[in-house]
C-alpha cells in the first residue's frame, strides 16, 4: 500500500497538485470513504431488521432534538420492539 500511495502522489505532484494537498486529498477521500462504508453497515443492518417479523422504532438523532419514527407492521406482525438509533451528518 505504500508504493501505491507514493505512487498516487507523485502522480498528483505531476499533474500540478503540491504534495500537501495530494496526501490531504487522499485523506479527504479515505475519510469519506469510511463515512459510506459505515453508512452502508447501517443500512445493511436496518435492511436486516426490517426483513424479521418484529416491529421497529426508529429514532433519529438530530444535532437539535430526537425524533421518533414509529413503523407499524401488520397486527399478525406485533411482536416485540425494536430501537435503531441513527445520526445525522
Amino acid at each position: 500500500m505504500q508504493f501505491a500511495f507514493q505512487h498516487l502522489v507523485k502522480r498528483a505532484i505531476a499533474a500540478g497538485w503540491s504534495e500537501r494537498e495530494a496526501v490531504a486529498a487522499v485523506i479527504e477521500l479515505s475519510d469519506n470513504h469510511m463515512l459510506s462504508i459505515a453508512a452502508n453497515d447501517e443500512t445493511n443492518a436496518l435492511i436486516d431488521l426490517l426483513r424479521k417479523d418484529e416491529p421497529i422504532l426508529i429514532i433519529r438523532q438530530h444535532p437539535e432534538h430526537s425524533v421518533c419514527d414509529p413503523i407499524t407492521p401488520p397486527p399478525h406482525r406485533r411482536k416485540q420492539s425494536w430501537i435503531i438509533q441513527t445520526t445525522f451528518a
